[in-house]
């Protein structure tokens, strides 16, 4: 039973050290880009209410999840993916 909560602790302390480097590349990303933030909170897999994030895609690109709402015809998209580059 020991060993299996230290193989537990392992992984678990590998994937925390694996989303603070994700978020460390992000937030390198950002600030080269010129984007100024308030703060990290929408890098938080708990304020994704869809599940997605932001993250580096293709060629270090940034993907954003992004929600558009028409409130004059009560209709919302939502676009997973939404390349920086894309207009």
């Amino acid at each position: 039973m020991q060993k299996l909560q230290q193989a537990y602790d392992r992984r678990s302390t590998q994937k925390e050290k694996e989303s603070k480097l994700e978020r460390d590349g992000i937030m390198q990303l950002l600030q080269a880009r010129g984007i100024k933030c308030m703060n990290e909170n929408f890098l938080n897999e708990e304020a994704a209410a869809s599940g997605k994030k932001v993250h580096v895609g293709e060629e270090r690109k940034l993907e954003w999840p992004v929600l558009f709402y028409y409130p004059q015809h009560s209709m919302s998209d939502f676009i997973e993916n939404f390349h920086e580059n894309s207009t």
